[in-house]
């Protein structure tokens, strides 16, 4: 398998989509919940854990139609990526797509909270050439983390 790409899992279906180059960068955040109490008396406060947040990951590329070989392949990719964005509707409820992203040695798995694409000109057949594809989810753990992982 190709160095990046991503992997859509939804309820009954795994699509493998190759991605056609590594992003420039890639955020990656946590966020904490500490409950602040004052204590009469005490000159600080003390923390009661409240929650960690998901990780949240985001990144974009860039992409151009020459890149794949072929407008299809470059339309099939946005489209499998902007339907990762959609719930399952099955017979248990809505049921959220499961995306795993890889470029190279970073891999991460999660729901997306976002997909963009921004187009940019020349124009040729109709179509714009160049574009930037904008991603942002939220990471499913398969486990639950502590502070030793």
């Amino acid at each position: 398998m190709h160095d990046c790409y991503a992997i859509i899992t939804t309820y009954n279906n795994s699509q493998s989509i190759e991605l056609p180059c590594y992003p420039d960068e890639i955020s990656d955040s946590t966020s904490t919940n500490w409950a602040e109490t004052g204590i009469i008396g005490r000159s600080s406060p003390i923390y009661a854990y409240n929650s960690t947040s998901s990780r949240e990951i985001s990144f974009s590329f860039d992409v151009h139609r020459e890149m794949m070989g072929s407008t299809s392949k470059i339309d099939n990719m946005l489209r499998a990526l902007r339907a990762a964005a959609y719930p399952n509707y099955e017979k248990s409820g809505l049921v959220p797509p499961i995306v795993t992203f890889r470029f190279g040695k970073f891999k991460t798995k999660g729901i997306l909270n976002s997909v963009g694409f921004t187009w940019k000109k020349p124009i040729v057949d109709g179509y714009y050439q160049f574009g930037t594809v904008s991603i942002s989810m939220k990471e499913t753990p398969n486990k639950v983390y502590s502070d030793s992982d």
